[in-house]
């Protein structure tokens, strides 16, 4: 993939929880071109930080020409994404990478049987946050969706589920009025929530957990997960983001490999992927 820099000004960039923030910036050509589970990488204008951070695409507004992030401040580089004001630009690239695959709804674009048809999505933390903009393209298909959202304690983004018309269901070690006590697999298991597709972002365990209660009641080729892993480049070159998948080999026998997440991800499905432990 040839890397095409660009100039992104950030527009706001406020604390939606305890460390967790949202910056929303203007980056046209960006805005336009992004879809579903896709992410940009951002170079830090701290020269000492060399590589670039990648984030998964939280909202996208052509029409505004808008980007929205969501993350969490885990180190140099984040700290200094969060001290940033209205006005500071940054240098991005994107978006990258293949996102999330509609055409499993191919009869809904063209217009047949979109009412009958439903999607879940499961979201773990921070990775609640590129399935809003999953949440508002399935609501302009016409594709019913449930929302499964999974917090330790401090919930967010979850009004945006919500104004997106998802029924959406919520977890979190501390419970409430408004949230289960517990995983997002153990609220799927409890309402017996189920949908044609599934879509999920999140910890590796908490993606695994869920491909393994799929498959217990459906063929997991059905899930598509976007992996979270630490990348270098972003663009296929460095390799320090492969992930273990299962392909078929000439012959027809399936066989172990690897792909990056950066390039021929994030977004795989279920099925392909050999989980840890």
């Amino acid at each position: 993939m040839k890397k095409k820099i660009m100039e992104a000004e950030v527009l706001s960039n406020t604390e939606i929880a305890p460390g967790i923030f949202r910056m929303s910036m203007y980056v046209t050509e960006a805005a336009a071109a992004a879809v579903p589970g896709q992410f940009i990488n951002i170079y830090l204008n701290d020269k000492s930080l060399i590589l670039p951070r990648p984030f998964g695409i939280c909202e996208a507004d052509a029409s505004e020409g808008t980007i929205d992030i969501v993350y969490q401040i885990a180190g140099q580089g984040t700290r200094e994404m969060s001290e940033a004001e209205r006005g500071t630009v940054f240098r991005i690239a994107g978006p990258l990478g293949r996102g999330f695959d509609l055409t499993v709804f191919s009869d809904e674009i063209s217009g047949t049987g979109a009412s009958g048809r439903s999607a879940m999505i499961i979201g773990g933390g921070v990775g609640c946050s590129p399935l809003v903009f999953l949440a508002k393209t399935l609501r302009k298909m016409g594709i019913n969706t449930t929302a499964v959202l999974g917090f330790r304690k401090e919930k967010f983004l979850v009004d945006e589920f919500r104004n997106a018309d998802c029924r959406t269901l919520v977890t979190t070690d501390n419970p409430d009025e408004d949230s289960f006590l517990g995983t997002v697999v153990d609220c799927m298991r409890v309402t017996e929530a189920e949908a044609d597709e599934y879509f999920a972002c999140g910890p590796g365990l908490m993606l695994a957990a869920v491909d393994k209660y799929i498959k217990e009641r459906a063929d997991d080729s059905r899930l598509q997960v976007s992996m979270e892993e630490r990348m270098g480049c972003g663009y296929g070159v460095c390799m320090g983001c492969s992930i273990a998948v299962k392909i078929k080999d000439e012959s027809g026998n399936i066989v172990r490999s690897h792909r990056r997440v950066c390039s021929d991800g994030p977004v795989f499905k279920g099925s392909e992927v050999i989980w840890r432990g």
